[in-house]
């Protein structure tokens, strides 16, 4: 009898899930910055997929700020409330003087998530399927 607890913990499943895992974590590094343009490469080494308890799992490391300390990710997914004090790229820190525009959750991260979920489910989708056909071959062949 074949059943799908058994292709999971043989070759072709783990082989797929390690191929989801290693295809979503690249997707993200690759694609990330069409949405944020700071390439300090933390956000694009960010994203975390692993397999737990038969679920796909995508979550971020902690994005730190090197200068503060402060872990900036929350910033990304939410956004940034305007304020005074406009940004000085040129020392990266705002200044007390100026207007702080914000960072809208709508035109970055919204937009990006809908892609990576997109393009995660694409890579989950081919790689089951592979592992499908690859696993029922093997049964086919044991089956005389």
């Amino acid at each position: 009898m074949i059943t799908g607890t058994d292709m999971w913990s043989g070759g072709p499943g783990k082989a797929a899930i390690s191929r989801i895992v290693q295809r979503g974590n690249f997707y993200w590094a690759t694609n990330v910055y069409k949405y944020y343009n700071r390439h300090t490469g933390q956000l694009g080494n960010s994203c975390m997929v692993q397999y737990v308890n038969g679920k796909f799992v995508v979550s971020m490391k902690p994005l730190m700020d090197l200068e503060t300390g402060r872990e900036y990710g929350g910033s990304i997914r939410h956004g940034v409330s305007p304020g005074v004090g406009r940004y000085d790229p040129i020392i990266g820190k705002r200044r007390h003087t100026g207007y702080f525009p914000g960072v809208s959750q709508n035109a970055h991260w919204n937009p990006w998530i809908r892609e990576f979920r997109m393009a995660f489910k694409q890579i989950v989708r081919e790689e089951v399927l592979l592992a499908t056909r690859l696993h029922l071959k093997q049964m086919l062949g044991r089956v005389k």
